[in-house]
Protein backbone atom coordinates (compact mmCIF):
# COMPACT_ATOMS: atom_id res chain seq x y z
CA UNK A 1 0.00 0.00 0.00
CA UNK A 2 2.88 2.34 0.81
CA UNK A 3 4.50 1.56 -2.55
CA UNK A 4 1.22 2.27 -4.36
CA UNK A 5 0.92 5.63 -2.59
CA UNK A 6 4.55 6.50 -3.40
CA UNK A 7 4.26 5.60 -7.09
CA UNK A 8 0.95 7.45 -7.38
CA UNK A 9 2.52 10.56 -5.84
CA UNK A 10 5.67 10.31 -7.98
CA UNK A 11 3.52 10.15 -11.14
CA UNK A 12 1.13 12.96 -10.19
CA UNK A 13 -1.70 10.46 -9.82
CA UNK A 14 -1.54 9.29 -13.43
CA UNK A 15 -1.29 5.56 -12.72
CA UNK A 16 -3.56 2.55 -12.54
CA UNK A 17 -3.39 2.06 -8.78
CA UNK A 18 -4.80 -1.48 -8.94
CA UNK A 19 -2.05 -2.40 -11.40
CA UNK A 20 0.66 -0.83 -9.25
CA UNK A 21 -0.69 -2.64 -6.19
CA UNK A 22 -0.78 -5.98 -8.04
CA UNK A 23 2.79 -5.38 -9.21
CA UNK A 24 3.88 -4.71 -5.63
CA UNK A 25 2.11 -7.82 -4.33
CA UNK A 26 3.78 -10.13 -6.84
CA UNK A 27 7.22 -8.54 -7.16
CA UNK A 28 9.00 -10.33 -4.33
CA UNK A 29 7.90 -13.81 -5.45
CA UNK A 30 8.95 -12.91 -9.00
CA UNK A 31 12.36 -11.72 -7.81
CA UNK A 32 12.86 -14.96 -5.87
CA UNK A 33 11.93 -17.00 -8.96
CA UNK A 34 14.30 -15.01 -11.18
CA UNK A 35 17.04 -15.46 -8.57
CA UNK A 36 16.54 -19.24 -8.63
CA UNK A 37 16.73 -19.19 -12.43
CA UNK A 38 20.08 -17.38 -12.32
CA UNK A 39 19.39 -13.64 -12.54
CA UNK A 40 21.92 -11.91 -10.29
CA UNK A 41 20.51 -9.34 -7.86
CA UNK A 42 22.56 -7.15 -5.55
CA UNK A 43 22.69 -8.61 -2.03
CA UNK A 44 24.04 -7.30 1.25
CA UNK A 45 26.63 -8.93 3.53
CA UNK A 46 23.94 -11.16 5.11
CA UNK A 47 22.71 -12.43 1.74
CA UNK A 48 19.47 -10.43 1.77
CA UNK A 49 18.41 -8.39 -1.24
CA UNK A 50 20.06 -4.95 -1.11
CA UNK A 51 17.10 -2.71 -1.93
CA UNK A 52 17.81 0.97 -2.45
CA UNK A 53 15.79 4.02 -1.46
CA UNK A 54 15.05 6.29 -4.43
CA UNK A 55 11.58 7.50 -3.39
CA UNK A 56 10.59 9.56 -0.35
CA UNK A 57 9.11 6.80 1.81
CA UNK A 58 10.37 3.28 1.23
CA UNK A 59 13.22 1.28 -0.27
CA UNK A 60 11.94 -0.41 -3.42
CA UNK A 61 14.70 -0.54 -6.05
CA UNK A 62 16.72 -3.73 -6.30
CA UNK A 63 19.79 -3.39 -8.53
CA UNK A 64 20.64 -6.15 -10.99
CA UNK A 65 24.37 -5.76 -11.68
CA UNK A 66 24.12 -8.30 -14.49
CA UNK A 67 20.63 -7.32 -15.64
CA UNK A 68 21.72 -7.51 -19.25
CA UNK A 69 21.52 -11.32 -18.90
CA UNK A 70 17.84 -11.38 -17.92
CA UNK A 71 16.69 -12.02 -21.50
CA UNK A 72 19.05 -15.00 -21.78
CA UNK A 73 17.78 -16.43 -18.49
CA UNK A 74 14.14 -16.01 -19.52
CA UNK A 75 14.87 -17.47 -22.96
CA UNK A 76 16.27 -20.65 -21.38
CA UNK A 77 13.15 -21.02 -19.23
CA UNK A 78 10.85 -20.55 -22.22
CA UNK A 79 12.78 -23.13 -24.25
CA UNK A 80 12.55 -25.62 -21.35
CA UNK A 81 8.79 -25.07 -21.31
CA UNK A 82 8.72 -25.63 -25.10
CA UNK A 83 7.26 -22.19 -25.77
CA UNK A 84 7.45 -21.18 -29.42
CA UNK A 85 9.40 -17.94 -29.69
CA UNK A 86 9.05 -15.55 -32.61
CA UNK A 87 11.43 -12.59 -32.64
CA UNK A 88 11.52 -9.26 -34.43
CA UNK A 89 7.78 -8.97 -34.95
CA UNK A 90 6.23 -5.51 -34.78
CA UNK A 91 2.66 -5.96 -33.60
CA UNK A 92 0.19 -3.66 -35.34
CA UNK A 93 -3.14 -4.96 -34.08
CA UNK A 94 -4.55 -7.10 -31.29
CA UNK A 95 -7.05 -9.61 -32.66
CA UNK A 96 -10.26 -10.13 -30.70
CA UNK A 97 -12.95 -12.78 -30.70
CA UNK A 98 -16.73 -12.21 -30.88
CA UNK A 99 -16.80 -11.37 -27.16
CA UNK A 100 -14.03 -8.78 -27.49
CA UNK A 101 -11.39 -10.91 -25.75
CA UNK A 102 -7.85 -10.84 -27.15
CA UNK A 103 -7.14 -13.98 -29.17
CA UNK A 104 -3.97 -13.11 -31.06
CA UNK A 105 -2.07 -10.40 -32.88
CA UNK A 106 -1.32 -9.17 -36.37
CA UNK A 107 2.18 -7.96 -37.10
CA UNK A 108 5.09 -7.92 -39.49
CA UNK A 109 8.69 -9.07 -39.38
CA UNK A 110 10.82 -5.93 -39.09
CA UNK A 111 13.61 -7.47 -41.19
CA UNK A 112 11.66 -9.14 -44.00
CA UNK A 113 8.39 -7.13 -43.90
CA UNK A 114 6.46 -10.44 -44.00
CA UNK A 115 3.04 -10.22 -42.35
CA UNK A 116 2.22 -12.64 -39.57
CA UNK A 117 -0.97 -13.67 -37.80
CA UNK A 118 -0.44 -15.18 -34.36
CA UNK A 119 -3.43 -16.85 -32.73
CA UNK A 120 -3.17 -17.40 -29.00
CA UNK A 121 -5.10 -18.60 -25.97
CA UNK A 122 -3.67 -15.66 -24.03
CA UNK A 123 -2.17 -12.31 -25.05
CA UNK A 124 0.12 -10.29 -22.79
CA UNK A 125 0.58 -6.63 -23.65
CA UNK A 126 3.68 -4.98 -22.26
CA UNK A 127 5.49 -1.72 -22.78
CA UNK A 128 7.96 0.47 -21.05
CA UNK A 129 11.60 1.18 -20.62
CA UNK A 130 14.13 -1.48 -19.72
CA UNK A 131 15.68 0.86 -17.17
CA UNK A 132 18.49 -0.32 -14.90
CA UNK A 133 19.06 -3.43 -17.01
CA UNK A 134 22.10 -2.11 -18.83
CA UNK A 135 22.68 -1.59 -22.52
CA UNK A 136 21.97 -4.37 -25.02
CA UNK A 137 24.96 -5.84 -26.85
CA UNK A 138 24.34 -3.44 -29.76
CA UNK A 139 24.90 -0.46 -27.45
CA UNK A 140 21.65 1.17 -28.56
CA UNK A 141 19.01 2.22 -26.07
CA UNK A 142 15.60 0.74 -26.83
CA UNK A 143 12.29 -0.07 -25.17
CA UNK A 144 11.15 -3.50 -24.07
Amino acid sequence: EQYTREITLANDGIVDQSGVYAYAQHSFATIEQLDRWGVKFEKDETGDYAVKKVHHMGSYVLPMPEGHDIKKVLYRQLKRARVEITNRIVVTRVLTDADGAACGVLGFDCRTADFLVVRAKAVVLSCGAAGRLGLPASGYLMGT
